[in-house]
């Protein structure tokens, strides 16, 4: 017996913590704006809002199709996060608090990729009919058309290099991600009908104003394809590449000898695999040189492991200061000291002390210093600042109201997850387009969770994180080593009542995928 009805109507949420995964579909469900959900770090840290705390505690409990269902509930291509993905969700996981060591929720994705024999399941909320276009085949391209398609759109893709997939099949090397999966990943979109033009490169082949004139929407998702370059980059010298051109040619085998010292200046994931490939190639010698110190490298941290073990050096805290030749041949550079990288607004502004210089010597020289978009092919249709496409970042549209854009070529060079969830958000936007909605109405639900509670860091289990990394990349969990994994998960988030307003009406209660919430309905007596 409860005294006071009121203070009830928050108190009466009842939550199985063993079988709620903190998916929010009570939250959801709730009409009278009750409810709450204590969203897992993981899940807010996700462009793309996937449930990892739900596949995790669903491997946990040896469920891996139901597991790989949460992936699906927001992209098809999980082979694609599960090999490349630069995991936000780990570095944000609250296992952090434990023991330093996150969950390994990539390598969660990639176990249930390469075990479970599930497709891609996938209800539209909205059909539409009409012709998109879609500029650029890469990872935000290809999860516009997929959703698109789904959706009843007539969908055609045109794409300047000769397969689609973008940076991840024309670039990443096959010990990252096999070729196989890319073209699994890539058929699920071509298996739905949609078509492809590769070679056609819009703004040479093909004006831009031809495909808006022939189509009802446009989505812009062309990347970050152009090398930045350094100035003391003064011509063409023999043995000095660009790291994305590097890794393309190598990819395709037509890359010549790296000789045997190989010096990579930068500091990223892309630069981690052009320095593993020149030493896959024969180089004896292999070093990274990057303006960050070892405890601010931009990579991640597998990368940096596998490199290691692969026998690739890291000399941090300098920069170029000249390119060194001999006649037409590189020889190799004059670095000095960075002093700082970053100035007191986080801007990007590195300072130098000229003063300490070293000479460090080179057969081959590849900069990876990252990536710039190339819009000319727009031709001023659509507005454009410092080189990047200005679209909402809520629905991605641009100042154009049938043109809409995501990815690299809105946001500058970032990452694939970010590029997927780009895709999904504009073709949401462009089927309310098509229908004649308001594209953004609605779709902003962050009100409806909470990120500052409580976590219980005794929940999980206290096995130590497995390490995956082997002969210079990764390997697959096996299904005993992922249950393992999973279940230093912690299952931190779950629905809580939070504004007294809760009338038993129970549709939360009813619609819970796991039984895990019971409403309980108090009586007063007189």
């Amino acid at each position: 017996m409860v005294s006071n009805l009121v203070s009830a109507l928050s108190d009466n949420v009842s939550v199985d913590t063993e079988k709620c995964l903190g998916c929010g579909e009570c939250v959801d469900r709730c009409i009278l704006d009750n409810l709450r959900l204590e969203q897992a770090p993981c899940g807010h840290a996700c462009p793309l809002e996937i449930n990892a705390q739900g596949y995790a505690q669903l491997i946990k409990r040896g469920q891996p199709e139901d597991a790989l269902r949460q992936i699906y509930k927001k992209t098809p291509f999980a082979g694609l996060l599960g090999y490349l993905c630069n995991h936000p969700c780990e570095t944000a996981c609250s296992r952090n608090e434990v023991d330093q060591q996150g969950v390994s929720l990539r390598a969660l994705k990639r176990y249930l990729y390469e075990t479970v024999s599930l497709a891609p399941e996938y209800t539209p909320e909205c059909t539409a009919k009409g012709r998109c276009a879609i500029i650029g085949g890469g990872p935000a391209g290809l999860s516009a058309a997929w959703y698109l398609a789904q959706a009843g759109c007539e969908v055609t893709i045109y794409e300047a290099e000769e397969q689609l997939g973008g940076i991840p099949a024309q670039a990443i090397p096959a010990f990252r991600i096999p070729d196989e999966v890319l073209r699994q990943q890539c058929a699920l979109v071509t298996d739905l009908g949609v078509t492809v033009h590769t070679g056609v490169r819009v703004g040479t082949d093909l004006p831009f104003q031809a495909v808006l004139d022939e189509y009802d929407a446009v989505f812009v998702a062309t990347g970050a394809p152009a090398a930045r370059r350094l100035p003391q980059d003064t011509g063409t010298l023999e043995g000095l590449h660009y790291a994305l051109d590097f890794l393309r040619q190598a990819k395709k085998g037509v890359c010549a000898g790296v000789g045997f010292q190989v010096l990579v200046v930068g500091g990223g994931d892309v630069a981690i695999d052009a320095a593993q490939v020149a030493k896959r190639m024969g180089a004896e010698e292999v070093t990274i040189l990057s303006l960050e110190t070892l405890d601010q490298l931009p990579a991640s941290a597998d990368t940096l492991r596998e490199a290691q073990q692969a026998g690739i050096h890291l000399s941090c805290g300098w920069g170029v200061q000249s390119i060194e030749a001999e006649g037409n041949r590189v020889r190799g550079i004059k670095a000095r000291q960075c002093v700082q990288v970053y100035d007191q607004e986080g801007r990007f502004a590195p300072t130098y002390d000229d003063s300490v210089q070293r000479d460090i010597s080179a057969d081959t020289v590849i900069l990876a210093i990252g990536q710039q978009t190339d819009l000319d092919f727009l031709a001023g249709a659509v507005a454009v600042e410092q080189n990047q496409i200005q679209s909402d970042p809520l629905c991605r549209q641009s100042n154009q109201a049938k043109v809409f854009a995501g990815g690299d070529c809105v946001s500058g060079p970032n990452t694939l997850v970010h590029a997927l969830a780009d895709g999904r958000r504009a073709s949401e936007s462009i089927l309310r387009y098509l229908n004649g909605d308001d594209v953004s109405y609605g779709r902003d639900n962050s009100q409806a969770y909470l990120h500052d509670f409580e976590v219980d860091l005794t929940a999980g289990s206290p096995a130590a994180r497995i390490d995956t990394t082997q002969g210079g990349g990764e390997r697959t969990l096996t299904e005993e080593e992922a249950q393992t994994e999973a279940s230093r998960c912690l299952g931190c988030g779950k629905p809580i009542g939070y504004r007294k307003t809760c009338w038993m009406c129970l549709p939360c209660e009813v619609q819970c995928p796991q039984d895990a919430l019971t409403i309980k309905i108090h009586y007063i007596m007189a």
